[in-house]
């Protein structure tokens, strides 16, 4: 059994993964709903309609509600990511999608925080939820 070495951030072999907040099903599905619930709350939606859009059937990729339902999920995931460190295989469990959705969601936010008004508007949902 070979061990596959870690590199620290300045670059060097580290001998383990450095430690980070470690999460539950539960802990990590409360940070995501909290998260969803205010960036619902910026955008005008309620959470339990963003679920309700997500779940339905058909071709939800034309229809603007469920789109902006998509959106205010990928925007509570990457929050619930950067600024809880929840690993993705967690935020997958607790929104109920898999871990290629979770990482296309990140990269999606991620691409638009390039956007300078975008990237202000994160960052207020991240400052609300750090005072709250």
């Amino acid at each position: 059994m070979s061990v596959i070495p870690i590199r620290n951030f300045d670059g060097r072999f580290a001998s383990k993964a450095p430690a980070g907040p470690r999460y539950t099903v539960d802990q990590a599905k409360t940070i995501y709903q909290t998260y969803l619930a205010a960036v619902c709350q910026h955008q005008g939606l309620y959470p339990r309609e963003v679920e309700k859009q997500l779940a339905r059937p058909g071709k939800p990729n034309c229809d603007m509600q469920w789109r902006r339902a998509a959106y205010a999920r990928q925007l509570a995931l990457y929050l619930a990511n950067t600024s809880h460190d929840v690993p993705q295989v967690l935020l997958a469990q607790a929104a109920g999608i898999t871990r290629a959705a979770v990482c296309q969601a990140l990269q999606a936010i991620e691409d638009l925080r390039e956007i300078p008004a975008f990237d202000v508007r994160v960052d207020a949902v991240a400052a609300e939820m750090g005072a709250s």
